[in-house]
């Protein structure tokens, strides 16, 4: 009988066999090596693996090189055979999984890691073209316009920074120059960037936005070179009253100004005369009073007017400016004051928003109004019919003719009855002098889509209004199903209230009724009464005492916001 032999001779004869070409033999030599011994080593899996590579079973030589990692996960042969084999049946992404595998489990010093690392950087140099094609090579330039455009300004002028390539090709894109906008520069911006990107936009800048930038000299330059500016907004700056007259001389076409830095009402006036192709203006800080200010109009083009003026202790009249703009739509005050209760309703407004207004009566307004907010400085005394005979206010609201309103906000109103409102939505005067409903006559009027009431008070004397959910009652235009959004914040409302306005108003999306004594009780009625509900303020609602009905909300799909204002001593609100 013949002498059994050993692994390591079955190892040394199938190398015999490779030397020789002789790879089949070579594979069933190294098979009865592995057999023979009860523990083989990694190097009779390696040769059996390289043998298969030579006769192409690469499946099998995978195998054998898994086996080899398995085995012994910190000798790196296993990880280099497992990758090559993987690179030979294009596998190379698995190949680089293999190679950071191996890096995770070869020690670092050993010199097998350094090569290791050498052949993982080098193919994931070789994958590095096709996974990182440069778009601008490969897109048409409508595209990468197109993509760029979904980028703010402060993201294009970062693209410029990438390569020289992307700095040459995004240059020679007009398009993407054509709204310079600094509102989010975090440092000074120099007058080289401005003079290149008007070159960059062929001198077609539309839309220029200014922040942190204190050339004045490079804006009177901008306007006047570029042609087609229409809109200027300016965040940020020191003495720019008579820069901004200069650059509404220079700038021929513009069409919307907006400041946010402090100017005068005589700065206001000249850039108004200056420029009358303005059909918005808006200046958000505004000193100083009227005087003998004149207003050189007409301004037939101006459709938009915002005035807020910073010092409520004045209280300027602008009235006869707006004798000056017949075409005006859209019109907010701040700390303003009107000579009488007409002026508004001469002009085709839709929306006027009125804050911190000083005036002690009811203005009328013009039939084309849709959205009217009023925040009176001092509360506003609303008269009731036992008072309202002889009361100014009462008898403007009752010649008040709104039947397109459709958003009404009201702030700092006392004694708010359910009369008045009546007689304010609901009744206006016909051509014979007659006070007729809209529901009677051939107009009728539009129901509200969204309200609001707050920090007001109301009249319980007065029949119909004793709670506030039978004073939002008193009109079928407040709550109706076409109410989309209700806001009561620092009214006296509570879980009854909520009962009537679920009732009447069941298609709500958002509701706000921060400050008042509503409990738990009355917000999962708002939950489960309002299949639309979307949105739902509860600030400093104290009589919510725990945190699982805010839970309850979320979990239908509603956005709850709930914080309380800290206090000093009186009693704490827990949540659980």
């Amino acid at each position: 009988m013949g002498r059994t032999m050993s692994s390591e001779e079955y190892q040394e004869l199938g190398r015999e066999y490779y030397k020789e070409k002789q790879y089949d033999k070579a594979v069933k030599a190294f098979t009865n090596g592995i057999e023979a011994s009860t523990n083989p080593t990694t190097k009779l899996f390696d040769y059996r693996a390289a043998s298969y590579d030579k006769l192409g079973n690469f499946n099998s030589a995978l195998k054998d090189g898994r086996e080899m990692i398995r085995l012994d996960k910190r000798d790196v042969k296993g990880y280099l055979r497992t990758a090559s084999i993987l690179q030979k049946v294009d596998r190379s992404e698995k190949a680089l999984d293999i190679y950071k595998y191996g890096m995770k489990n070869v020690p670092v010093g050993d010199d097998a890691f350094k090569f290791l690392q050498q052949l993982h950087d080098k193919l994931t140099r070789q994958l590095s073209p096709s996974r990182a094609v440069d778009p601008l090579t490969v897109f048409p330039v409508e595209l990468v316009e197109m993509i760029m455009g979904y980028l703010t300004f402060r993201n294009v002028v970062n693209c410029l920074r990438v390569s020289q390539g992307w700095k040459a090709y995004l240059t020679k894109c007009p398009n993407l120059w054509l709204e310079l906008n600094m509102s989010g520069a975090r440092r000074d911006v120099s007058r080289v960037f401005i003079r290149n990107a008007v070159y960059y936009s062929n001198y077609q800048i539309q839309r220029v936005i200014v922040h942190r930038f204190r050339h004045l000299d490079v804006l009177r330059n901008l306007a006047t070179a570029c042609k087609n500016l229409t809109h200027l907004e300016i965040l940020s700056g020191s003495q720019m009253s008579e820069t901004i007259v200069e650059v509404a001389q220079c700038a021929l076409n513009l069409k919307s100004i907006a400041m946010h830095n402090t100017v005068s009402l005589d700065t206001v006036a000249q850039v108004l005369r200056f420029r009358p192709t303005l059909e918005r203006a808006q200046f958000m800080s505004v000193v100083g009073t009227t005087g003998n200010l004149h207003w050189s109009g007409p301004f037939p083009n101006l459709r938009t007017v915002e005035l807020n003026h910073t010092q409520a202790q004045e209280r300027p009249n602008v009235a006869a400016l707006f004798e000056e703009t017949p075409r005006l739509t859209s019109l907010t005050l701040t700390n303003f004051q009107s000579p009488n209760v007409m002026w508004l309703s001469r002009l085709p407004l839709v929306e006027v928003i009125f804050k911190n207004f000083g005036r002690t009566m009811l203005l009328r307004f013009p039939t084309t109004l849709e959205r009217l907010t009023l925040e009176f400085s001092t509360p506003f005394l609303v008269p009731n019919t036992a008072n309202g005979l002889n009361n100014v206010s009462w008898q403007v609201a009752e010649n008040s003719d709104i039947p397109k309103l459709s958003s009404l906000n009201l702030a700092n109103f006392l004694d708010l009855n359910a009369a008045f409102l009546s007689v304010l939505l609901d009744h206006h005067v016909d051509q014979t002098g007659t006070s007729v409903k809209y529901i009677d006559g051939q107009t009728k009027a539009v129901p509200l889509r969204h309200l609001s009431i707050k920090d007001s008070t109301f009249d319980t004397a007065v029949p119909g209004g004793r709670t506030l959910g039978e004073l939002l009652q008193a009109s079928p235009r407040l709550l109706s199903r076409d109410l989309q959004t209700l806001a009561l914040s620092s009214m006296t409302l509570d879980d009854e209230d909520i009962e009537d306005i679920v009732t009447h108003a069941p298609c709500l999306t958002s509701v706000d009724v921060s400050n008042t004594k509503i409990t738990g009780a009355g917000v999962k009625l708002l939950v489960d009464k309002l299949p639309a509900l979307e949105s739902l303020v509860l600030d400093n609602c104290t009589r919510i005492s725990s945190r699982d009905v805010v839970r309850y909300a979320e979990s239908k799909g509603v956005r709850v916001s709930m914080k309380m204002v800290q206090t000093t001593g009186g009693r704490k609100v827990r949540y659980g």
